[in-house]
């Protein structure tokens, strides 16, 4: 799990390393998750199929 309540920037290399992430993960059947994303960071993280909860 990713607590995302005190990020303030975040740019295409960081989005990139969340979805690697996220894909290896899935490789060795882990789970992955994004919690607090503020209002801001969640249309990004929307966009390239990241989903906050």
């Amino acid at each position: 799990m990713l607590r995302m309540d005190e990020v303030t920037d975040l740019d295409s290399s960081g989005l990139g390393l969340l979805l690697a992430l996220r894909n290896l993960s899935a490789d060795i059947g882990a789970t992955f998750e994004i919690k607090n994303a503020g209002a801001w960071l969640a249309p990004k993280l929307g966009a390239v199929g990241l989903a906050s909860r």
